[in-house]
């Protein structure tokens, strides 16, 4: 019997580290004394939110170092093999994520290794732990369904875009075997086995695309699964908008209802009642079990039994508690069968692997003899729009398009495709030999401060050297209104109006966009090769103009601005006329800074009637004392759950602020709206 607590070190220092530390330190038979992790400044952040002293870059040396003797591994799959196996080789217990290897046969070959060495293996299969598990499995020990007859598990998920895109490169789940889904088949799978038993092979696989992930990857499966106790139907999907995981155990005299993401166990058997009666009483009867389950939910929440991972906490409690005995909260013969079913998959028909070659498309007509121009963010809202037409004014088109991007809506534009990211010089390099100028509009809009900033800042500081190295002499970038100030007591915003002096206050789209567009402009001050096109709100080409200037629940329109407010707009067509006078025309001369907004004044009270009109919704206009209320709110709400939008007290400043549009210089150098504000905004929402 081991009387000190276990001597941990934790391997990866990402999110779900964060949570195999959290209950570190409320396990009793374990103590966290080492962090390790290949980037080393991550691993000392993480040491330090954790208050622990060893931090390291290589797990063998953590343990000789810290003397431990146990180890949790929360890196990403394609490393759990080799790095399992240092741990036991070392004469550690360890605990790993989920997949627990790549493969049938290295699975077998780790717990091989662990049986020499006298040590537990053990992969996170924390759902098996979790309280709604662990209710089902105590209801099925009573007979409380009788005979298992079958079990469903519906498990589906939506994918976090902001997080794959900010990865500078290919996320690490689209490398795995099994690609994006192999990530995720793990839990469902699980739980189908330890409950029908062990199964000798797949019944039957469907897969399919539905255009949810990049390039018609597998992004939908349901299977069918017979095991020596059972029969399963597993379902994993990332085509539907909304996460729910469900997993349903039937019996021959009542079913249990599970679902991992409002933590409930239901327990359902025929009523007593007549049919009829009862058909219509047992709708009442789940909702109050509901009703009864949620209330204590809160309860758990409020007295912190709830917690988040509950699943992790429970197996590493069971873990550390059973090494003594060598015994294992998982068995071997679990994990090999997953393994085994888990390698079926990715021999099955799915299409799992992003294609990242460098593309060319279509046939050499002579069009080679074109003008070849660099397009950055050619994949978003606004390039989409200006690689057609550019295509359709003759140019050849070459696009740096980032690792999980779309490029069907742009394929028949382009002439070249490469896979990168505007924030990797050598990628910008690729993309930029051998073209006539550069347009540069990539630029982050969600996820983290850090990945929006860098994704302007990065970029254009590549984007400036190359332009230099291969003196490239007409250039465009898109800029934005956000980067103006709004507290001058100005009334308008012209080209030369004051900037933001806190845009780090404001948002990061705003701090990112004002560093850009200043490295521009420093740069032009040597060699004058670029044109900065700020452009207002844009609108049009398909988007949703709603969006554009408030937002939509239900058949009610939320606008954000005070109904005398000017609308500051400019249609998507527009904007791409300014790069066309710039590139083709040769119109607007290099070093030129220009605004792009509609001259019209149409207010926001007047854009409400055309919603009106249009859309036949109800329209409110929202005053800046709402504004900052829901500024309050998002800021709330963000820090809780960490999606949404962000509004600081600055930007909320900005919207509400009134400003009217000048564009003037662009107007003087040729460019012109297609047709009026108020004709434009119609014509976008039909």
């Amino acid at each position: 019997m081991m009387n000190s607590p276990y001597k941990v070190a934790v391997v990866g220092c990402g999110a779900v580290a964060n949570m195999h530390a959290r209950h570190l330190a409320t396990e009793p038979h374990a103590t966290l004394v080492a962090v390790v992790d290949t980037n080393r400044k991550r691993a000392e952040e993480f040491a330090a939110n954790w208050n622990v002293a060893n931090v390291y870059e290589d797990l063998e040396e953590a343990i000789k170092a810290a003397d431990v003797n146990a180890v949790q591994i929360a890196t990403p799959p394609s490393s759990h093999a080799s790095l399992v196996a240092c741990a036991i080789r070392n004469n550690c217990h360890v605990l790993v994520e989920k997949p627990l290897a790549l493969a049938h046969s290295e699975v077998q070959e780790l717990y091989d290794l662990a049986d020499r060495h006298s040590v537990c293996l053990a992969p996170d299969f924390i759902l098996l732990k979790s309280s709604e598990m662990l209710q089902a499995e105590k209801w099925i020990a009573e007979g409380k369904i009788g005979d298992l007859v079958s079990v469903d598990a519906i498990f589906n998920y939506t994918c976090d875009w902001n997080y794959v895109a900010e990865v500078n490169g290919v996320p690490w789940q689209f490398n795995l075997p099994g690609g994006f889904l192999h990530n995720y088949i793990s839990h469902p799978l699980y739980m189908m086995l330890a409950l029908i038993g062990n199964v000798s092979g797949l019944k039957d696989i469907v897969n399919r695309s539905t255009g949810q992930l990049p390039q018609g990857l597998t992004d939908h499966m349901e299977m069918l699964l017979e095991g020596d106790k059972a029969t399963g139907m597993l379902r994993l999907s990332f085509a539907t908008t909304h996460a729910s995981n469900i997993l349903n155990i039937y019996g021959t005299t009542g079913t249990i209802r599970l679902d991992f993401v409002s933590f409930t166990a239901m327990l359902e058997k025929k009523g007593r009642l007549p049919g009829a009666i009862d058909r219509m009483v047992s709708p009442a009867t789940r909702g109050l079990g509901y009703v009864w389950q949620v209330g204590r939910n809160f309860v758990r929440f409020a007295f912190k039994k709830l917690v988040p991972y509950e699943g992790l906490k429970n197996l590493m409690s069971e873990f550390y508690a059973g090494l003594p005995e060598g015994k294992s909260p998982i068995t071997p013969e679990l994990a090999l069968n997953v393994a085994q079913i888990e390698d079926e998959i990715v021999a099955s028909s799915g299409h799992w692997q992003l294609d990242l070659r460098r593309r060319t498309f279509g046939e050499d007509d002579g069009h080679s003899e074109k003008p070849l121009l660099a397009v950055t963010g050619a994949t978003g809202y606004l390039g989409r729009h200006v690689v057609k037409a550019l295509h359709e004014q003759g140019y050849r088109i070459r696009c740096l398009i980032r690792y999980c991007s779309d490029i069907e809506a742009i394929s028949n534009y382009v002439d070249e495709v490469i896979y990168g990211d505007a924030r990797d010089f050598e990628s910008v390099r690729e993309l930029c030999e051998g073209a006539e100028s550069i347009v540069h509009l990539a630029a982050g809009t969600g996820g983290s401060k850090e990945f929006v900033v860098s994704s302007c800042e990065d970029s254009t500081a590549n984007v400036i050297k190359v332009a230099d190295e291969l003196d490239l002499k007409r250039n465009v970038i898109i800029s934005s209104f956000a980067v103006f100030d709004h507290a001058t007591g100005a009334t308008e915003l012209t080209d030369n109006a004051a900037l933001e002096p806190e845009p780090q206050s404001r948002n990061a789209y705003s701090e990112g966009k004002l560093l850009a567009e200043k490295m521009i402009v420093s740069a032009n001050k040597n060699t004058p090769r670029w044109v900065v096109l700020r452009p207002s709100c844009i609108f049009g080409g398909g988007k949703d103009t709603v969006t554009s200037f408030g937002m939509r629940k239900g058949s009610t329109v939320f606008l954000l601005g005070g109904k005398d407010n000017a609308v500051r707009g400019v249609d998507v067509a527009d904007v791409v006329q300014a790069i066309m006078l710039t590139l083709k025309e040769q119109r607007i001369p290099m070093g030129e800074v220009l605004n792009l907004s509609h001259p019209d004044v149409v207010s926001f009270e007047r854009l409400a009637n055309i919603f009106r009109d249009e859309l036949g919704v109800r329209v409110v206009c929202m005053n800046k004392t709402v504004g900052k209320m829901l500024g309050v709110a998002t800021r709330v709400a963000y820090k809780l759950i960490r999606r949404g939008p962000n509004y600081s007290p600055r930007q909320v400043e900005y919207i509400f602020a009134g400003h009217k549009a000048r564009a003037d210089r662009a107007l003087e150098l040729g460019w012109q709206p297609d047709s009026n504000l108020e004709e434009q905004l119609r014509k976008s929402l039909q």
